[in-house]
This record gives structure tokens, C-alpha cells and sequence, in this order.
């Protein structure tokens, strides 16, 4: 029995067309690999359009096993759904990735009985659907760093905590547990590593000299400096020998045009690094992040030094107007609304999304942009701030001519000194392609 057989049988009784035609034309035309697996995962059979698709090649899939011709992990997984699928008698699925000549892929496997030991595995490359998901996730994690660093700026955290904060947020950002910052103090001659986390824990306090190390050299030069393997790396400094660094980013915070620190972040593992995608973000990150710190040096100067107040207001004030100059160049909306959800102040972007200038926009309620259901959801979202509760969400605005745009949105309340609601800061972006969307939810249903 052979893999149109099998389907035949299997939908006997429906107009597939005579002989078998119809289900070896529907074979033709979807796009998925169909395999005939027994229960101990040898292969009896598979049917595929595209061969490039395939983990080794057809005549040895065929009268070999899952153990013989795909990576250990994968067939350690095929074989414990097959024995599910032939014990319980329910289908089942499940998602897992191949090394592939066109780089690894992502895979979505569907396993159905077909017999008393075997079943029909009917394989699809999701690899596209799992990209758009994953620059989904990467896009919200953004927008979620830059609101904690938004709020570190208005609520003037002192340095040493804010220091921590930036090293989570940037290595949750880039998925990596392991990171540092280096300050420059003002007089100083040296960097100083303040905060390390992972593997760099065992190095706070130690100190470079311009152009030492990764890290001597960012601040030395200002500019990112990237290390595929810092290890073998000759600009490495003598005083991590012996640690286990494979790729490492270092990007420079800077307060006006001088360096006053550097981020770094690393992946230990080999099959990890940083592309140009990652660098682009960790240096938006890092821009954010550096008006924070010299909001927050500033902040704990007035603190400390009362006599001098009148000046560290002065500077406090030029700069949280780098602050409103680095929102209105950022590529996400940012806007501030009011405790009636009345806009107080948007970015560009922001008006954009509503196809408005910034000056149009202001004054006028985000509530007069939803509709019924929407306008519900946003009614949710303000009590979920009037509580003090940050979160992220998508909603539907509808602008001019009735059209509608989907938003991923994140907002975060503003409380005043005695914990009472004055507002709210949102970001938002709008959403990928009604097709990538479709094929997400798609997803998510099945």
C-alpha cells in the first residue's frame, strides 16, 4: 500500500475522483511532505513535491528509519508522537527545526493513524510563519524595553538601580542572560565594570584603559564594535583569559557626543551571533538608555548636592528636552494622554499612525478613533492604568474614509507623588501585513 492508497482509503466515501485521480491530483497540489511511518519509525513510503525539502535523500528515506536519516532529538520526538498517536488512536502535532542547505528551518508535523502499527506524518514548512511570529515578539519586546526606560526617566531611578535595569532589559531584548556596563566616573582615567550579570558577574570592579579589551576600544573609538569570537579575538584584554566568550556586542552610552560607558552583551554558544537586525535595535536601546543614565546622574546630583540645585534643574531640563528630541526621532509612536484620555503630547510617528500631524492630534480623545468594540477595550486599558498596571495589547483605530489600521500597543500609567493618576504613556506600531497576521491566527486556531 503506498502513500495514495492510504489517503484513498482513508477518505473512502468522498468525491476524491475515480481510480484514486482526485487524491493523487490533491497530492499534487498541497504543499506538504506525506510520510508512512511504522511504529518502531521506519519509513514505508512518503510522497513529496519538493525534494529540497527533505532532511536526507528520497531513496534513503525510503526502507530506512527515522534514526538512520534525521538528527537524534528530531527522530527521539517522532517516534514518542507515533507512539501517542497509535496507542491513544488521536491525531497529534507538533513543531521542530532541521539544519537545511538554505539555513535551519522550521517545520509543523501532523501524525494521524493509518493502521494497526503505522500512521501518515504529514510534514509543512512553517519557516516563514515562525519568522513573522518571531519579528512579532522581537517588535513587542522592544516596545516593552523602551517603555521600562521611558519610566526610569520619568521617575528618575537612582544610577545604581537603573544600571541593572538597562543590562535586563537590553539582554532580555537580544535573548542572552550575559551582560555588563562599564562608566567612565567624571576625573576618572579608567572604565569600570558597575553591574555584570551571567557569566560576567565575577568581573564587577574590574577596570580597562582606553583601547583595552573590547570595551576600551568602543569607548576609545565611540562606535559599536562586534566579536564573533572572543576567544580567538587578538584585541582581547589579558584580564578575561580563561572565560568562555564566543560573540560579544559592545555599543557606547554617551551623554551629548562623549562616551561615559559601554553595554555589552554575549552568546556563549557557537551557533549564536549578532546580525545586523540585533545591532540596529541594541543601538536604538542604547540611545534610550544613555539619556536615561544622565537623567538619573543628574537627578542624584541634585539630591546630593542642595547648593548647587538651581544648576542640576538647569541641566535636569535640557535634558529631558534630549529626552522629547530622541521620542520625536524614534520610528514608534509615542504619545502621553491625559486621565480622559486626552492627548497631551505624541511624537510623529504617533500622528502618523492616524494620518494627522502632531498639532492635529493633540487635544482630541483616542476614543473618537474606535469603534464600539475597540472603544470598550481602550475603556479596559484605562482602568487597568488608573490601577497602576502596565500591559501591552493590539487595537483597531479607524482614521479617515472609515479604513482601519491593527496596532500592537503598550502603555504604562503616570502616577503623581502622592500615587494619584494624572495619565498615561503609550507606544505603538503597526501591525505586519493583514497576511502575516492571517497566517498567525491561523496558527493559533489550529
Amino acid at each position: 500500500m503506498n502513500v495514495e492508497d492510504d489517503i484513498g482509503r482513508k477518505h473512502a466515501g468522498e468525491s476524491l475522483g475515480r481510480g484514486g485521480r482526485g487524491v493523487k491530483a490533491l497530492l499534487e497540489v498541497i504543499p506538504d511532505l506525506v510520510f508512512r511511518i511504522d511504529r518502531e519509525g521506519n519509513f514505508l513510503d512518503l510522497r513529496a513535491n519538493d525534494d529540497g525539502k527533505l532532511y536526507a535523500p528520497r531513496e534513503a528515506i525510503v526502507g530506512g528509519s527515522l534514526h538512520a536519516t534525521m538528527p537524534p532529538d528530531v527522530a527521539d520526538d517522532a517516534l514518542r508522537y507515533i507512539a501517542r498517536t497509535l496507542d491513544t488512536g488521536e491525531a497529534q502535532a507538533y513543531e521542530y527545526r532541521l539544519p537545511m542547505p538554505q539555513g535551519v528551518l522550521d517545520f509543523e508535523a501532523r501524525i494521524v493513524a493509518s493502521g494497526a502499527d503505522e500512521v501518515l506524518c504529514l510534514v509543512r514548512d512553517v519557516t516563514e510563519r515562525k519568522r513573522d511570529e518571531r519579528a512579532l515578539r522581537r517588535q513587542n519586546e522592544y516596545l516593552a524595553a523602551l517603555h521600562e526606560t521611558a519610566l526610569a526617566l520619568m521617575h528618575r531611578l537612582e544610577p545604581a538601580d537603573l544600571l541593572e535595569a538597562i543590562v535586563a532589559r537590553a539582554g532580555a531584548l537580544m535573548g542572552t542572560p550575559h551582560g555588563y556596563v562599564y562608566l567612565l566616573e567624571p576625573g576618572e582615567a579608567q572604565l569600570e565594570m558597575r553591574v555584570g550579570v551571567g557569566m560576567y558577574a565575577e568581573y564587577v570592579g574590574y577596570r580597562l584603559d582606553p583601547g583595552e579589551g573590547l570595551a576600551g576600544r568602543v569607548w576609545q573609538s565611540g562606535r559599536t564594535l562586534v566579536v564573533e569570537d572572543y576567544a580567538a579575538w587578538e584585541g582581547g584584554s589579558a584580564k578575561f583569559d580563561g572565560g568562555d566568550f564566543r560573540a560579544v556586542a559592545g555599543v557606547p552610552l554617551k551623554s551629548g557626543s562623549e562616551v561615559v560607558g559601554v553595554l555589552g552583551l554575549s552568546y556563549p554558544r557557537e551557533d549564536r551571533a549578532f546580525g545586523d537586525e540585533d545591532l540596529l535595535l541594541l543601538e536604538r536601546f542604547a540611545e534610550l538608555a544613555s539619556v536615561a543614565l544622565d537623567n538619573a546622574r543628574l537627578y542624584a546630583s541634585a539630591q546630593q548636592e542642595l547648593r548647587e540645585r538651581e544648576r542640576a534643574e538647569r541641566a535636569l531640563g535640557e535634558s529631558e528636552e534630549q529626552y522629547r528630541m530622541l521620542v520625536e526621532t524614534v520610528q514608534e509612536g509615542i504619545g502621553f494622554v491625559d486621565a480622559d484620555e486626552r492627548i497631551t503630547y505624541c511624537n510623529r510617528a504617533y500622528a502618523e499612525v492616524f494620518e494627522l500631524a502632531p498639532h492635529e492630534l493633540t487635544g482630541r480623545s483616542l476614543l473618537e478613533f474606535l469603534g464600539d468594540g475597540e472603544r470598550q477595550k481602550a475603556l479596559e486599558q484605562t482602568a487597568l492604568r488608573k490601577n497602576g498596571v502596565r500591559s501591552s495589547y493590539e487595537i483597531t483605530v479607524t482614521i479617515g474614509g472609515g479604513r482601519k489600521k491593527h496596532l500592537s500597543a503598550s502603555g504604562a500609567p503616570i502616577m503623581d507623588e502622592a500615587g494619584r493618576f494624572r495619565g498615561a504613556v503609550h507606544a505603538s506600531s503597526t501591525l505586519p501585513s493583514a497576511c502575516a497576521r492571517k497566517r498567525c491566527c491561523a496558527s493559533d486556531r489550529r
